[in-house]
């Protein structure tokens, strides 16, 4: 049960990072 809780987690959290670096860069390049 905590695998799954867990990579669900690590999941969500590398997108977010992903996102959020997209992110950061787009803001930058303008």
């Amino acid at each position: 049960m905590w695998q799954i809780v867990t990579g669900i987690f690590s999941q969500n959290l590398r997108i977010l990072t992903k996102f959020g670096i997209t992110a950061h860069f787009s803001h930058s390049a303008w």
